[in-house]
């Protein structure tokens, strides 16, 4: 009973930290800037952070829509962190 105890106080804890730093978890202008370095145009990243969307190891996800090079709009998540390569990712 202890165990469970300590497991819901440890839940109550993380979850609102989390949920409270998830705006602070986004790279908007080097979304934009990545984005623009690939030829893609109309970037806009107001989508914020994007939920389970970049494998583990990223801390930094951040959502956009955007016009490609062949006039396409897509969207989609640029994840990155410390120690990893950006990623582009298309929904």
């Amino acid at each position: 009973m202890r165990k469970l105890k300590n497991y819901l106080i440890s839940a109550l804890v993380v979850i609102p930290l989390l949920i409270i730093s998830a705006p602070f978890r986004t790279q908007p202008t080097e979304t934009k800037a990545a984005l623009y370095s690939r030829g893609y145009d109309s970037i806009e990243v107001s989508h914020g952070f994007a939920w389970f969307e970049c494998p583990s190891g990223y801390l930094f996800a951040t959502e956009f829509d955007a016009t490609d090079p062949f006039g396409n709009r897509v969207s989609g998540c640029m994840c990155s962190g410390s120690f990893r390569e950006r990623a582009i990712l298309f929904y």
